[in-house]
């Protein structure tokens, strides 16, 4: 028994039709899922830049009892740390704002030149990322390392260290730095003996060449 092709046409027709809607529900989904997918990775690209942290516009002096006196922001704290043998003078710089820490040391030291300073204790510097600047009226060398920021100057057998230390704000650190470093200067230590008898060689005891010396 044949059938009748107009039912044959009919069904044909039918499942053609399922066929064009459903190839194109599937495009119309995927297009979809592709367009959400690219506004989400769009909106993960422009995330707001966070506002970098800044130190304070108000400034505080500080001066240490073995001779030398800066500037630093208000909202950095100054701790005095213990003295080994050699030193004369052992500050940290701190915030709560941001993390990381500036630290000032002036110690003995038997070495003749900052060259061979920077050779046993911070090899990895190199002169192509060295900068002459001034601590205080010493020249000083300033060498920009990975994490931060190392200044080193050389008087008369005392070795000046100023350096920073920072795993995510180095920014804020060197602006602290900077403040501290232009303000840095020399002074008569508090310290200092009421009268002293010369040396044998006509040298007294130790001051460091950019201080005023007081007749």
């Amino acid at each position: 028994m044949m059938k009748n092709p107009r039912v044959m046409f009919a069904v044909i027709g039918g499942l053609s039709t399922g066929v064009i809607i459903a190839v194109v529900l599937f495009f119309t989904i995927l297009k979809t899922d592709s367009t959400e997918s690219i506004t989400g990775n769009t909106s993960e690209q422009t995330e707001p830049t966070p506002t970098p942290i800044l130190p304070s516009a108000t400034k505080e002096p500080f001066s240490d009892e073995s001779g030398f006196t800066f500037s630093y922001p208000a909202d950095v704290v100054v701790n005095q740390q213990d003295l080994a043998k050699s030193d004369y003078a052992h500050l940290s710089l701190m915030s709560t704002r941001a993390e990381g820490s500036l630290r000032i040391l002036a110690s003995d030291t038997a070495v003749t030149s900052i060259d061979a300073w920077l050779l046993e204790n911070l090899p990895e510097a190199s002169e192509s990322g060295m900068t002459t600047v001034k601590l205080g009226d010493l020249e000083a060398q300033e060498i920009t390392i990975e994490k931060g920021i190392t200044t080193i100057a050389l008087d008369r057998g005392v070795i000046f260290t100023i350096d920073t230390t920072s795993d995510t704000h180095l920014d804020y650190w060197e602006k602290v730095y900077r403040i501290v470093l232009e303000s840095f200067a020399f002074a008569v230590p508090e310290s200092a003996p009421v009268a002293e008898a010369p040396a044998a060689d006509g040298s007294g005891g130790i001051t460091f060449e950019g201080e005023e010396i007081v007749e």
